[in-house]
């Protein structure tokens, strides 16, 4: 999705840094377009309209372009034409929230910023699904509204929700649910309960992921996998692979999992992912209703 990147700049920035990120945009085939105004006054709309002019000139158009500026008048600008937008925060800048209304991403520095930070920044403005990683045999994404009834086939099965909670009963509750769940899960810790997707047929087979659990203040492994996948392998498959992403792109070194006592075949799963038994405990489950569940702990640092 991401084609292009606009750098604008209202005052000086440290050569070094911006050499650097251009540098990177450019191993990895991202077009650029730098505009320093050096501090000058302007007015918004020429100022911003010159810079869509030389988007159309320069780089084609607007489609894949993300905005990275310190500028109040240009980030709004470019949001009200739907460009994804970062505020690049400059210290005269950073006491005026209520300047950058409506952008979702600001940074302090170029350091550290990449492609695949940009392209997730352009897809959470689009709506669009991340793509977390790939095992053998399986996508793990974000779940998006449009995996919803997939997830309902799922659900109905009734081994499915005989150890955990199922969906909501209304169909527009689980909608709005996950509408909210990509705002205020995905975006602020950048991981959660993703979708399953099988690669040969592009199936819908389950979900997995990670998840912090206010309670015990740990991150929680979750998965379900639907009926006709099950005992094949994909189970262990996929929570592998998500222990390891946990462990080597978010740095989380301690994984919890909490299993219904009944539950012999998610318990086998814990043993053979690492987990060792802690002892039963008391949680609340989704609903608000407390259950003695155990607990199980990974331990992750030099085990991937």
């Amino acid at each position: 999705m991401l084609e292009r990147v606009i750098l604008f700049l209202n005052g000086t920035r440290e050569t070094e840094e911006t050499e650097s990120f251009f540098q990177i945009l450019c191993q990895e085939k991202i077009r650029y377009f730098y505009w320093n105004a050096g501090g000058s006054q302007f007015e918004k709309e020429s100022e911003w309209q010159q810079i869509k002019e030389m988007i159309v000139k320069e780089m084609g158009s607007k489609a894949g372009t993300i905005l990275i500026s310190d500028n109040r008048d240009v980030c709004q600008s470019a949001l009200s034409e739907k460009y994804p937008v970062i505020v690049y925060l400059n210290g005269s800048n950073e006491d005026n929230g209520n300047s950058f209304q409506g952008v979702r991403y600001a940074i302090e520095s170029l350091k550290g910023i990449d492609g695949r930070y940009l392209e997730r920044v352009c897809r959470r403005y689009a709506g669009l699904p991340w793509e977390i990683l790939q095992t053998g045999r399986c996508i793990v994404r974000e779940t998006t509204v449009e995996d919803v009834d997939a997830l309902y086939k799922i659900y109905e099965e009734p081994s499915i929700t005989e150890y955990m909670e199922g969906l909501f009963e209304d169909r527009e509750e689980e909608i709005q649910y996950t509408k909210d769940y990509r705002k205020s899960v995905y975006e602020f810790y950048e991981y959660g309960l993703w979708t399953v997707v099988e690669k040969n047929d592009m199936c819908v087979i389950g979900r997995a992921g990670i998840s912090w659990r206010e309670e015990t203040e740990t991150v929680e492994l979750g998965f379900v996998i639907a009926k006709p996948y099950q005992r094949k392998g994909y189970a262990f498959e996929v929570c592998s692979a998500v222990l390891a992403y946990a462990y080597e792109e978010l740095d989380i070194r301690k994984v919890s999992a909490y299993v219904d006592k009944r539950n012999q075949i998610s318990k086998a799963l814990c043993k053979k992912l690492g987990f060792g038994f802690q002892g039963e405990i008391v949680l609340k489950n989704g609903f608000g209703k407390e259950e003695k569940v155990e607990s199980w702990i990974r331990e992750i640092a030099g085990q991937i």
